[in-house]
This record gives structure tokens, C-alpha cells and sequence, in this order.
């Protein structure tokens, strides 16, 4: 048995969790706030772009942020790992 989710990215740079069945929307995740420490109260601003990669890779979903941080999420809950 394969995936059940399918994943992508939106025009604001969201993360989007999708039934693979049905395709609802089951989840979707703001990147532009989850970023490191070194990243919050400075100046940085984030940049929302679909270009931003999604990737998955041994049952793990990597994903970068609007700052360019990769990040791993749990790819059932899209939670940060």
C-alpha cells in the first residue's frame, strides 16, 4: 500500500496535505512564521514563493521555509520533527 497523502505547495507558500482518495484538504501549514531562532525579531523578512522546494524522501517530507531553512515535518500531521 502506497502514500495516503498527496502534498504540495500553494501561491502563498503554503503546505498542503491532500486524501490521496478523495483529495479534501486535510491540513494546510503557514511556512512564513516557522522558522529558526536566528531568524525571529530581526530584520530578515520572509519570502513567499512557490519555488521554496517540497520534497519526500524516506517517509519523511522536507520542505523549505520563506527564510530557505529545510525543514522535516511529519508528513501524517505536518508537524514539525
Amino acid at each position: 500500500m502506497g502514500p495516503k497523502f498527496v502534498y504540495g505547495r500553494d501561491f502563498g507558500n503554503n503546505v498542503v496535505q491532500w486524501c490521496k482518495e478523495t483529495l479534501r484538504v486535510l491540513r494546510i501549514i503557514n511556512l512564513e512564521n516557522v522558522t529558526s531562532e536566528k531568524y525571529r525579531g530581526t530584520e530578515y523578512s520572509p519570502i513567499p514563493t512557490v519555488t521554496h522546494g517540497l520534497h519526500f524522501l524516506n517517509g519523511k517530507l522536507f520542505v523549505n521555509n520563506a527564510f530557505g531553512e529545510l525543514l522535516e515535518l511529519d508528513p501524517n500531521h505536518l508537524s514539525l520533527n
